[in-house]
């Protein structure tokens, strides 16, 4: 049995009989006193409290004395006490004893002691009834009480039996912990450190917590453990040696076989140490009879084995090697010979070198292959290796080389003055730091070829840090060298005239800027851009374009002065910087350029053609920013030479109407091009509403509309002009054509008859571009527009300057079901003769005419006619700008067919859903 179970019983357990005991004896105590205060029998709920009524009643004044003392300390409401002649003794308060005089209820049965108890709940009260003899007389004591008084009572008790209980728990508890803080733990700990010595342990210390009687027995175990240890410390250290050695460690008995093992040779050979011993040498090392044996005993070769490399045999067969040193101990007591043999495990050191040795050759081979030149030197400066690309570059054989100066071998010289430089590896020796040589440096080789070479030369070090000598590794780049002139050419000129290109043109500029700014040098460009190019280049092919171009910059090259700076920019564009010459001057070589380039003719095939050339000049000043605006001004210069009728100079002046109207025309253009890309266009419409007023049909012209940076509408007569000149106007008649079909397929999705007819504009570019029809096939066919609701205007103009092909656009789209108009109808009297030939369905009348009609007889004539010619070919007619209701009028006089204006309608903007019919 445990100290600390014995202790629980032989000491805990009594003193918690003896607690529990007198807390039993204090609980008797008090539930004798609530004894005489409940009257259990009396009561369906529980006790009842009567008071301290004693068993004597000999004394009067005593009885009223106790009622007193009771009715205080318990709080009742009320007591009486009658005796013989009525008299009396009260306290408290009579009127609740007359509230329940007055009740109407069944009264008890005395008990043995004359007592009785009536309950009344629905008021909370009792009456406590008993015949009292005193003085040998009966008295009838009456006691009121409130039943809450009964329930604090009970309340009373309980709490005080609790209380007492929890305070046997907590003694229990502290003793408890008590013994175990003091007896038990430092029983337990004792008993620890014991089992630690016990294993061996002798360094081992009890730890002293008191000076108690565990404290002396700690104590006394520390000497004894030191006494101990000074008697087996020399096995001990032996031991921590055994144990702590990193190489393993094997005695043979003289019988050969296994006496002792570390755990160092167990991991090594993969066995537990039960497992080798008593097993012969051999069994792990193989070489061990050839080694130990002499063929009558097991013995060590004299003076030992040191560092001899041979293999173990581990426990899964496999081999390891190790380094063997092995030597002979005599045993005093035995006389016994006993060989001791270390082994250390050298697995790692064969793999690493095995590994340098392969690095080795692989550094060999790529010293071979490597096709810089390397060479290596002591610190003499004498050759001690030369690869085969040394070789091949200094024309020396790598066994020649070696114990030749460096400087005979390798001869490094200045690429442009071949002066030798000073010694390379010297300057290596006496600096020890790595030195790098990049730039204009030339190696003369054995026959005197030159190679241009960048080399790199770093010091050698030994173990001590000293340096050994240098290696130089030198890199041939003769080839990449020409390779880089060549791409540097190329990339700084124009491949077909050999003239320098736009980038390389562009710094010359940028430094001309810089000049003008610091110095105050002013300079001069030209823009040259050649005029009717295009034609020798569709009608002979880009070939004879190319040919031309190379005579002409030859032309130009001669024509300027030699210092000038001729480039070409692009295509058939040509730029002049020309240095320190006044503008006077520059005009004069301008028109000798244009003269020259208007005498030259080109022959191509048989075939004699005439150019000319545009120059647009700017002033190179101080105020001019960068090369950027500098070529834009003289480009805006030349486009404007050009406008001129070509073959002549315009100096560019910012304040030039001219130039002006040349931005502003670049303006429109960016805006356009941004608003193709970014979807600024709107969609807007105009009512044409027939004029008679017996037809059905509704149509409506989709126009187009730009909106611009603030918000507001632009008309296209603002920014038509400049699409058409730069080829946009395709662009923008898809942009209308796709956006519209969009919209009606997602308006007339479920309608299924069209209730409007809509014309659409349309540019003579998009009417000789081969891929507009196949568009607007294609358009048609992914909406599944109904072709006859559309209507494609062409203007009067259009349809003469391209007739054939607006021809051939409308009979094909009215094949598919569209209408063709022929708009602004009368500007051009020629067109009458074209007018049979177009099959057109509507004439829209030129709005100049139908404005003044009332006011000119002429105009008014004009409309008459053409009113009349169109319906003679069986052609409907519209009129354009009918602006109040006279005109309106006096045009169902004539019989025009359709009218529209702003009378009739202002233009809406085109939502979602198209309008179905009618106008607002």
């Amino acid at each position: 049995m445990k100290l600390y179970a014995k202790i629980f019983i032989g000491i805990v357990i009594p003193i918690t009989l003896i607690i529990c005991g007198t807390v039993y004896f204090n609980s008797m105590k008090q539930l004798s006193m609530a004894e005489e205060w409940v009257i259990s029998r009396y009561m369906s709920t529980g006790q009842f409290i009567t008071g301290y009524i004693r068993d004597n009643y000999t004394d009067l004044s005593l009885v009223a004395e106790n009622l007193n003392k009771m009715f205080r300390v318990e709080s009742y409401l009320f007591w009486q006490l009658r005796g013989p002649g009525n008299n009396s003794i009260q306290g408290g308060d009579p009127s609740v004893m007359e509230r329940l005089a007055g009740l109407d209820r069944p009264y008890p049965e005395r008990n043995t002691c004359g007592e009785k108890v009536v309950i009344s709940r629905n008021m909370g009260y009792g009456v406590y009834d008993r015949i009292l003899p005193i003085n040998g007389d009966d008295y009838h004591f009456q006691l009121v009480f409130s039943l809450e008084q009964l329930e604090r009572a009970t309340r009373r008790i309980i709490f005080t039996n609790i209380l007492q209980f929890v305070m046997v728990v907590v003694i229990i508890g502290a003793t408890l912990y008590f013994l175990s803080v003091r007896v038990t733990a430092p029983l337990r700990d004792l008993v620890r450190d014991t089992k630690i010595i016990g294993r061996g342990n002798l360094r081992h210390r009890i730890e002293l917590k008191s000076k108690d009687e565990f404290g002396e027995l700690a104590a006394s175990f520390n000497e004894m453990v030191a006494n101990l240890e000074k008697t087996t410390f020399s096995a001990t250290y032996v031991n921590n040696i055994l144990r702590a050695m990193v190489d393993g460690l094997m005695v043979i008995e003289p019988g050969g076989k296994i006496n002792r093992v570390n755990k160092a040779l167990c991991k090594l050979l993969g066995y537990k140490k039960q497992e080798l011993i008593g097993k012969p040498l051999d069994f792990v090392f193989p070489e061990a009879r050839k080694i130990f044996f002499t063929g009558e005993r097991w013995e060590s070769p004299p003076g030992g084995l040191v560092n001899y490399e041979t293999h173990y045999r581990k426990n899964n067969g496999e081999e390891v090697p190790v380094l063997l040193s092995c030597s002979m101990m005599k045993d005093k007591t035995t006389e016994k010979e006993y060989i001791i043999c270390s082994s250390r495990d050298i697995t790692e050191r064969k793999k690493i070198e095995e590994e340098l040795l392969q690095e080795r050759n692989r550094a060999l081979v790529t010293l071979e292959s490597i096709g810089d030149l390397v060479a290596t030197t002591d610190n003499r400066g004498i050759i001690t290796y030369l690869n085969p690309a040394g070789e091949k570059i200094t024309g020396w054989p790598g066994k020649e080389a070696q114990g030749q100066l460096f400087s005979e071998v390798i001869q490094l010289v200045d690429e442009f003055t071949r002066s030798p430089l000073v010694n390379l590896v010297e300057k290596v020796l006496q600096e020890n730091k790595v030195l790098n040589l990049r730039e204009n440096i030339l190696l003369l080789n054995r026959t005197g070829r030159a190679y241009a070479v960048e080399l790199t030369a770093a010091p050698l070090h030994g173990p001590g840090k000293e340096v050994t000598g240098v290696v130089v590794v030198i890199h041939d780049f003769t080839e990449n060298k020409e390779m880089l002139k060549q791409v540097t050419y190329q990339a700084t000129h124009d491949p077909l005239t050999g003239l320098i290109n736009r980038l390389k043109f562009k710094e010359y500029l940028d430094q001309a800027i810089k000049n003008a700014k610091d110095q105050g040098r002013e300079s001069i460009l030209f823009f040259l851009d050649l005029d009717r190019f295009k034609i020798i280049n569709d009608s002979c092919g880009h070939f004879a374009g190319d040919r031309l171009l190379r005579q002409l910059a030859l032309i130009i090259k001669a024509t300027v002065r030699q210092q000038d700076i001729v480039a070409r920019l692009g295509g058939d564009e040509f730029g002049i910087l020309l240095e320190n010459i006044s503008l006077a001057t520059a005009f004069e070589m301008a028109e000798e350029i244009c003269r020259t380039v208007q005498e030259f003719f080109f022959t191509w095939q048989g075939k004699f053609f005439n150019i000319g050339v545009s120059i647009g000049i700017a002033e190179i000043s101080a105020a001019v920013d960068n090369s950027d605006y500098l070529l834009s001004a003289a480009d805006q210069a030349c486009s404007l030479a050009k406008k001129k009728g070509g073959n002549t100079y315009y100096l560019y002046d910012k304040n030039d109407p001219e130039l002006s109207k040349y931005h502003g025309e670049m303006f429109w253009l960016e805006q356009v091009s941004k608003a193709l890309e970014e979807n600024l266009f709107e969609l807007h419409y105009q009512p044409i509403i027939p004029i008679r007023g017996r037809e059905r049909e509704v149509r409506h012209e989709i126009l187009l509309r730009l909106r611009d940076g603030k918000g507001g509408l632009v008309s296209p007569e603002v920014f038509f002009s400049a699409a058409e000149k730069h080829n946009l106007m395709p662009l923008i008649d898809r942009w209308v054509i796709k956006n519209f079909c969009s919209r009606y397929a997602q308006n007339n999705r479920r309608v299924g008859e069209p209730l409007s007819f809509y014309n659409i504009n349309l540019s003579g570019a998009s009417l000789n571009d081969d891929t507009f029809l196949p568009f607007v096939k294609e358009q048609l066919q992914q909406y599944a527009i109904p072709p006859e609701v559309v209507c494609f205007e062409i203007t009067e103009r259009i349809a003469v300057a391209s007739f054939h092909q607006a021809v051939r656009f409308i009979q094909e789209t009215k094949c598919l079901g569209c209408r063709f108009a022929i708009d602004d109808f009368g500007k051009g009297i020629s067109s009458f003769n074209y007018l049979k030939h177009l099959p057109v369905d509507y004439l829209k009348i030129d709005g100049g005419f139908v404005r003044n009609m009332l006011e000119s007889p002429l105009d008014e004539f004009i409309v008459e006619t053409i009113n009349r010619l169109g319906h003679f070919l069986g052609m409907k007619t519209i009129a354009e700008f009918v602006e109040n209701e006279a005109i309106f009028n006096r045009l169902k006089e004539i019989g025009v067919d359709y009218a529209q204006g702003y009378w009739v309608a202002n233009p809406q903007r085109l939502q979602i859903f198209l309008p179905q019919a009618g106008f607002k």
